[in-house]
């Protein structure tokens, strides 16, 4: 019996001293995370949504660019090297911004707005940009090509966000109360249209509208510049050949079929052959050179055509998640910078996916804006990431 009863209190020691190796790890464990990490607790849905989206736009950017890179590079992975290398380096981006300091983000406001315009200034210089599609929007760098257009979408934001903090309780006149939020980016739009790239500025221009009715700027001032801007684009659009033509060629693209219709004519045949679940993955027609550049701003069209109805159902889906989070953000935040600054970023992401999927459904015209987190394309890919960092990082806020 005692002999029993020594084995019994030698099972106890055991156990207890094993429960108590357990309890030291676990709790240096977490000592070690919290000063690596701080306080983690990250918006799930939030992460799983970027990183589905993200792993999705590999897998389609694969699929649509295989015959288009053979055929003009010899190298069938050729974009999808370059797109897993994106991706690798904007998962950096997204997991450095989801660490940073917001207060530094909004001390970098000003020296972003101008690096950003002194970037866009840059593309008028021959020698410095590459003209693509008429278009002047990119620059080449120590061997590198970048968009800077695409950091005017984020240096917008966080202007308008920091000039939220500042003003918002000076709505005494419209000049206080709305123009100051677009003095500072004005140079920005100029540039941007020079290029021209009228969907990149319709959008940072959406966005800021969006921005300023989140955090709660007078309801007139938006309506009364609405009302002013509306005629302003007609005008811009007038008096542009090539916008006018994309403008009729959206409400008759079979009017011109082999030219301004010819994109959207395939996107249509391309959803029109997907039906409800698809031709599978990576059998679609239309990137068989008949969709010019696939990957890029008409990817969506290969999603309708391999994955059918489903498929564009289930991306759709995606979106509205991730910006349904935000918006979750967005009503919790308090600060008037926080508060815009998420504000902004839901509403880019919101804003740009629909007007890429309006555009290869053909109700809206052709804009070149590519489709968040799936389009081929380092320097949207990259600033997007860093972009839901920051969101990410604002989500774990509590007030």
């Amino acid at each position: 019996m005692q002999r029993g009863s020594g084995r019994l209190r030698a099972l106890f020691a055991r156990d207890g001293l094993r429960a108590g190796i357990q309890r030291s790890f676990k709790g240096s464990w977490s000592a070690l995370r919290e000063r690596a990490f701080g306080t983690f607790n990250p918006d799930r849905t939030l992460w799983l949504a970027v990183f589905a989206l993200l792993a999705a736009g590999l897998v389609m950017v694969y699929s649509s660019s295989f015959i288009f890179a053979k055929d003009r590079y010899r190298d069938g992975l050729f974009f999808f090297k370059r797109h897993l290398v994106f991706s690798a380096v904007g998962i950096g981006a997204f997991l450095f911004a989801w660490r940073l300091p917001v207060e530094k983000l909004r001390a970098a406001a000003v020296p972003m707005l101008l690096a950003v315009t002194a970037a866009l200034g840059a593309t008028l210089i021959p020698g410095l940009s590459r003209h693509a599609g008429g278009a002047a929007r990119w620059l080449n760098v120590a061997g590198f090509t970048f968009q800077p257009s695409e950091l005017a979408k984020f240096a917008v934001i966080l202007y308008v966000a920091t000039q939220l903090s500042r003003k918002l309780d000076r709505q005494d006149n419209w000049r206080s109360g709305f123009l100051t939020y677009f003095i500072g980016t004005l140079p920005i739009y100029v540039l941007l249209l020079n290029q021209p790239d009228f969907g990149t500025a319709a959008v940072c221009a959406a966005v800021t509208f969006l921005m300023l009715l989140s955090c709660g700027v007078r309801m007139r001032y938006l309506l009364t510049s609405i009302g002013l801007m509306i005629p302003a684009a007609a005008i811009l659009i007038l008096t542009q050949p090539y916008r006018v033509k994309r403008v009729l060629g959206f409400l008759d693209p079979w009017s011109d079929p082999a030219h301004k219709g010819f994109q959207v004519i395939q996107s249509f045949l391309a959803f029109f052959s997907g039906k409800w679940f698809g031709v599978g993955l990576g059998n679609s027609h239309a990137k068989l050179l008949y969709l010019p550049e696939a990957h890029n701003d008409f990817i969506f069209a290969i999603v309708g055509e391999e994955l059918g109805l489903f498929g564009v159902v289930f991306f759709v889906g995606l979106f509205a998640v991730l910006v349904s989070r935000g918006l979750k953000t967005v009503e919790r935040l308090g600060d008037p910078f926080e508060r815009g600054l998420a504000a902004g970023i839901t509403s880019l992401v919101g804003i740009q996916a629909f007007f890429n999927m309006a555009v290869v459904l053909g109700l809206l015209p052709t804009k070149g804006l590519p489709l968040p987190l799936i389009s081929y394309g380092g320097t949207a890919l990259i600033t997007m990431l860093f972009l839901l960092g920051i969101l990410a990082r604002l989500a774990e806020k509590k007030s």
